[in-house]
């Protein structure tokens, strides 16, 4: 989800004062507020630049009802709005048509404004995408990361290679000693551990969220499940 100074927000609500409590409120949060009192400026605003999300007012006049301008919006920008109304109304019927026009979530007023903050900030969780994987590919001299080169020394791309190689996924410490180090390193444990946690941190320097190369407590290491062969990791 976007950060909050980062959150288009249109606030469409025909109360004056509510719409200005909303407004200030919003503002005080880093939000980059339009606040609107009418449908055809809601409609006209969304078209412009269209926002991450709206506070639509059920009863908003002049013109159209927030139902319709919520099917409106929806024509103009597809799915991509988070819309939630708001309404004094808490008639099932207007919940049904609002949800059927469109909008992710309703909430009833009066409330204070982090009431709907909160309202609209669980809509916004609900309708994230889910976390795009990165590919990430080990070769016998690079990694790559969707394409770019990954600056990793000659260890750590052993320690990828070493994993990524066994059927299981998963060597003990003293496998990938062998592996990387050569049978004379027995004993070297702690240098294991420290070069995967160095591996770690670059990675996540990258852009991979996830630890691709997760511990075995007891034992050693091994790959992330899902994430052999190839080496799929989310950024």
């Amino acid at each position: 989800m976007c950060a909050l100074h980062d959150i288009d927000l249109i606030i469409a609500e025909d109360d004056t004062v509510f719409r200005t409590l909303l407004q200030k409120h919003f503002d005080s949060r880093g939000y980059r507020v339009r606040a609107l009192a009418d449908a055809a400026g809601t409609l006209h605003a969304t078209g412009a630049r269209v926002p991450d999300a709206i506070l639509l007012d059920v009863g908003l006049g002049q013109g159209a009802s927030g139902i319709e301008v919520c099917a409106g919006v929806r024509a103009i920008a597809g799915a991509e709005p988070v819309i939630l109304l708001v309404s004094q109304r808490r008639e099932d019927l207007d919940l049904l048509l609002g949800l059927g026009a469109g909008a992710d979530g309703y909430v009833a007023k009066p409330t204070r404004p982090r009431v709907v903050e909160a309202y609209l900030r669980a809509a916004m969780r609900r309708q994230a995408p889910a976390p795009r994987r990165a590919r990430l590919r080990i070769q016998a001299h690079s990694v790559l990361l969707d394409g770019r080169l990954l600056d990793l020394t000659s260890t750590e791309r052993k320690i990828l290679c070493a994993l990524d190689a066994v059927p299981s996924g998963t060597l003990c410490r003293d496998e990938l000693l062998d592996q990387v180090w050569g049978s004379a390193c027995r004993g070297w444990r702690r240098n294991v551990d420290a070069h995967v946690a160095r591996l770690r941190r670059k990675l996540r320097r990258a852009g991979v969220q996830e630890d691709i190369v997760e511990t075995v407590h007891g034992f050693g290491y091994r790959l992330a499940a899902g994430v052999r062969g190839g080496l799929d990791a989310r950024p």
